[in-house]
């Protein structure tokens, strides 16, 4: 006895809705609809291509988006915490404490990751077609410039030149 009016035989529609449907209770619907299509595919002839279409794939990445891993990101520099850095920095004197407060000052004010500023510890990592050169970082009395030679939103590999005024 059925008790909807839905056809049993899986088009796109009907494979797109089973993957709505039970996205809302498991995340790994399209998994499912794979471990069916093993078993249906010799009865349906068309399971294959209608599990290619583009309307189910749209609905499998739309579930994937609705029930992804939530991303766990550190809060972002505040000013206030670049002040504290920096006034710290001025009162113990030292280079190490001087060169971090530089460090996030670039970066806070120069749109810079800090992963382009700093050297690695992991030496499959380390790059030096990467690295800022220390000839290339100019401090005069009311500005800094300098030039990262690579960045992963240069297109064309020419590097960045900054300008902090």
């Amino acid at each position: 006895m059925i008790l909807h009016a839905l056809p049993l035989e899986p088009t796109t529609l009907t494979l797109s809705r089973y993957i709505a449907y039970t996205s809302q209770y498991i995340s790994s619907s399209s998994k499912y609809l794979t471990g069916v299509c093993h078993f249906l595919k010799d009865l349906y002839s068309d399971f294959d291509t209608n599990q290619r279409h583009l309307m189910v794939q749209a609905t499998t990445y739309g579930s994937k988006k609705m029930s992804g891993n939530p991303m766990f990101q550190k809060l972002p520099l505040q000013l206030s915490h670049l002040i504290a850095f920096c006034f710290l920095a001025n009162i113990s004197g030292s280079y190490n404490d001087l060169l971090f407060a530089t460090i996030l000052s670039c970066c806070f004010y120069g749109y810079c990751q800090s992963g382009e500023l700093i050297w690695k510890n992991d030496k499959q990592l380390q790059d030096f077609c990467k690295i800022i050169k220390h000839s290339l970082f100019v401090l005069q009395k009311n500005d800094a410039q300098y030039h990262i030679p690579y960045n992963k939103s240069d297109p064309f590999y020419h590097g960045t030149d900054i300008l902090l005024i």
